[in-house]
């Protein structure tokens, strides 16, 4: 019983995690692009 209780939670942080690192990346790749964009054209 607690081992299932347990793992519904690992469940459903898990998404929570993939969405935080997904907009990690997300935000790093947008910051990565804009600074050789600035860095060619200004």
């Amino acid at each position: 019983m607690n081992f299932i209780s347990n793992k519904n939670e690992l469940l459903l942080k898990l998404p929570v995690e993939l969405y935080k690192i997904q907009n990690f990346y997300k935000f790093t790749l947008i910051f990565h692009y804009n600074n050789t964009f600035y860095d060619k054209f200004l």
